[in-house]
């Protein structure tokens, strides 16, 4: 399972995903730009200590677009594969 973690420059509670990186079979990475995301099976956007700051910051980076084609993404495969993937275990 690939997941990714947004380290976003005003990242509150960074060692709370430490406990992922222990989990057989997860491969945790942290991403910084829009053209390391790739097509993760989890994204994680953890808490900020400046919202707004960090908000521009996802947008200027191009992850903001990046995750809203994900979710685009995620809404499409939920309702036309989801039996597929059930199927396939």
């Amino acid at each position: 399972t690939d997941i990714a973690v947004i380290r976003l420059p005003h990242l509150s509670n960074f060692t709370d995903f430490d406990v992922l990186e222990h989990l057989k079979g997860v491969s945790l990475r942290y991403v910084e730009d829009g053209r390391e995301l790739g097509v993760p099976d989890a994204v994680i956007l953890p808490g900020t200590k400046n919202t707004m700051a960090d908000l521009e910051w996802l947008r200027e980076n191009g992850l903001a677009e990046k995750i809203r084609q994900l979710r685009w993404m995620c809404r499409w495969w939920a309702s036309a594969a989801a039996s597929r993937c059930w199927e396939n275990g």
